[in-house]
């Protein structure tokens, strides 16, 4: 039976809001350090990709790509269908038809000097698919915590020696490709190496499934002490944490995960983790809904007061959930389906 780890789903949502709100509003005024909430995203998808797919030899090359573009592929065009008419007519300038390829094919990330793409979070986006491509399947076939563990290092070496804003970096050029790109071979790296952390400990926890008072109260102690880490990272910029988030952020997905504690009960609730299936959407949709609002001269490009954050916010999360059931689960599960029947 596949697990679903609802506590994750809903940081994911809950990160997904923090960059809505940097976006908007301005990192200076929100989250100074909110960029690293990327980092979140990396390190989740190494995780859940390896639980999905480590041991499952009958997986072929070509099916992993299939379903990586199946996932991430279709949301992606439909938020750059829409945002490129938006973008141009607020830019005031002519299509590109350079940039224009790079952003079909998800290049605008490996490609140096290619900026953010049209629809600038979708960085990551390129980042990820290509180190899907390049180099996680091959990962998973090896099965291997050192490679990964050598490949983080090595990576965050590159990045923090590359970059001077740690957690906003990504377009800066380094051998041959830029920075985004290494940043997400070190969260995703670290990320598989999490993962494995995980089966370890849960399946020698699994023969005492009883959760008494105690046990629980040091896992909650865990959790909201991991949560205050990444509160600390990303909101108190002088303290440098910055430095660490890449760290910091495997362990609170391995607390997590472990559902051990109240707050990740409360997080794993149905109510609330059902919005954790709406973050992609809110990631990739939210630029566009600013877009629009900035093409009718109600918003600005940065600089907005918290209500217009949470107004996009929010209109964003309501269009997320069309999205994500007649779109992305369909998409996927078409993908799903003659992925089985070859």
């Amino acid at each position: 039976m596949a697990v679903r780890f609802e506590s994750l789903d809903t940081l994911r949502y809950l990160f997904a809001a923090i960059v809505v709100l940097g976006h908007v509003v301005g990192w200076r005024e929100t989250f100074l350090g909110g960029g690293l909430a990327v980092d979140f995203f990396f390190v989740l998808s190494g995780f859940v990709l390896a639980h999905g797919f480590i041991n499952k030899g009958s997986v072929s090359f070509g099916d992993f790509v299939s379903l990586r573009l199946g996932r991430m592929y279709p949301l992606y065009i439909l938020s750059l269908v829409i945002t490129i008419p938006l973008w141009h007519y607020i830019n005031d300038r002519s299509l590109n038809y350079y940039d224009l390829i790079k952003n079909v094919f998800l290049l605008q990330n490996i490609i140096p000097g290619s900026g953010n793409g049209y629809n600038y979070p979708s960085w990551s986006i390129s980042a990820e698919l290509w180190v899907n491509i390049a180099l996680l399947y091959f990962l998973f076939k090896k099965n291997s915590a050192p490679i990964a563990i050598i490949l983080c290092f090595a990576s965050i070496l590159v990045w923090f020696s590359s970059a001077e804003n740690i957690s906003h970096a990504h377009s800066e050029e380094v051998f041959l490709t830029t920075v985004g790109f290494f940043r997400c071979v070190a969260g995703i790296s670290a990320g598989v190496v999490t993962y494995k952390a995980f089966a370890y400990v849960n399946t020698r926890r699994c023969d005492n499934q009883e959760k008494s008072y105690l046990r629980q109260s040091v896992w909650t102690l865990l959790e909201f002490l991991a949560i205050t880490a990444v509160i600390l990272c990303i909101y108190v910029q002088r303290l440098q944490l910055h430095y660490v988030a890449v760290l910091i952020m495997p362990i609170v997905i391995f607390i997590f995960a472990l559902n051990g504690g109240w707050l990740s009960s409360l997080l794993s609730w149905r109510g609330v983790a059902r919005i954790g299936a709406y973050s992609y959407g809110v990631y990739l949709l939210h630029v566009p809904v600013l877009f629009s609002f900035r093409a009718v001269g109600i918003m600005e490009h940065r600089g907005n007061d918290l209500l217009d954050g949470f107004t996009v916010l929010l209109v964003a999360t309501l269009l997320s959930i069309p999205v994500y059931h007649w779109l992305e689960r369909p998409a996927l599960r078409m993908v799903k389906g003659f992925v089985v029947k070859v």
